[in-house]
């Protein structure tokens, strides 16, 4: 979505391979199976515009020096993370809200079926304060990051789900992006930024913790 907006520059991070589970959710071809993800992620862009220009970090975040990541952010105009492990994040956090660099945080759970959106665009509190309340939620219930072993190789429409949630984080991004321009899409993010920066909603109709807050409420089915 980005490159197609006329991004000229990007940097890819993943240390990971593609295998068949990712076709069922994500950007990847079967002929794609076995290559670096950053490097078949990189052909699909290069292909929508030629001249983008692309950085290769084949690493995962522990593997960057301190030195090596705070330049990795400080070159950037914007930080999308799709992370679901509470140190990477906690990371990321602290070094962008640092640069004042904005960051959208996307996340996936319970099988897809609902997701979350967290814009961090300083002065609005930082992605630690904003969702302090994941420490105080035991280890064992935070279930396990090891997606090697266990993980979710296909759920039906979960790539649709997913293209759903991250859809949000990305048009909070382009509109991170436009600050200052005066535009309608500036607005969208200035706006939600105004009272809230996280969001929770489902893709299913009885996702119960956003059922409980939408209790009551009329026309109400799939996305909430």
């Amino acid at each position: 979505h980005f490159v197609r907006c006329g991004a000229g520059e990007v940097t890819l991070l993943d240390p990971d391979t593609v295998d068949y589970a990712n076709l069922s959710r994500a950007n990847f071809r079967a002929s794609d199976v076995g290559k670096p993800k950053i490097h078949a992620l990189a052909e699909r862009l290069i292909a929508i515009s030629p001249e983008l220009k692309v950085n290769f970090v084949e690493k995962t975040l522990q593997d960057l020096s301190r030195d090596e990541f705070d330049q990795l952010i400080a070159g950037c105009d914007l930080v999308m993370s799709a992370l679901d492990d509470r140190r990477a994040q906690l990371q990321i956090n602290q070094f962008a809200y640092w640069h004042k660099k904005p960051a959208v945080f996307i996340g996936a759970f319970a099988k897809a079926h609902a997701g979350e959106v967290a814009v961090v665009d300083a002065p609005s509190p930082c992605f630690a304060c904003a969702t302090v309340f994941r420490d105080m939620v035991p280890v064992e219930e935070q279930g396990s990051h090891d997606y090697g072993t266990g993980r979710l190789v296909s759920e039906v429409a979960l790539g649709a789900d997913i293209q759903s949630i991250s859809a949000i984080g990305v048009r909070l991004g382009l509109s991170c992006l436009m600050k200052g321009t005066g535009t309608s899409l500036e607005q969208f993010a200035q706006k939600a930024l105004a009272e809230n920066q996280y969001a929770i909603f489902a893709v299913t109709q009885d996702f119960s913790l956003v059922g409980e807050v939408l209790k009551g409420v009329p026309a109400q089915y799939g996305h909430r």
